[in-house]
């Protein structure tokens, strides 16, 4: 079975309830995510594309450890530099 890709809205949740705690003071990163080092690259882009965006409007930092299974080619960059 190909990996599936939940989507955008799913992440809204766990957004929703970090942005209470960040209301009340707490700092949010977003530490060190990636994926899956089998997963397909367009699906890898998508979630990150989503997970940037998200935390971007929420304003919170994050960092990727993720290259190792993964290209880093011209899009990723482009979406990195981009959030």
């Amino acid at each position: 079975m190909p990996p599936r890709y939940i989507g955008k809205a799913k992440k809204r949740v766990p957004i929703k309830s970090k942005k209470e705690s960040a209301a009340r003071g707490a700092g949010v990163h977003g530490g060190e995510f990636g994926v899956f080092s089998k997963t397909s690259h367009p699906v890898v882009l998508a979630w990150m594309k989503d997970c940037l965006e998200l935390w971007k409007q929420a304003g919170w930092g994050w960092t990727l450890w993720d290259f190792r299974g993964h290209k880093l080619d011209r899009a990723m960059l482009d979406l990195l530099m981009a959030n």
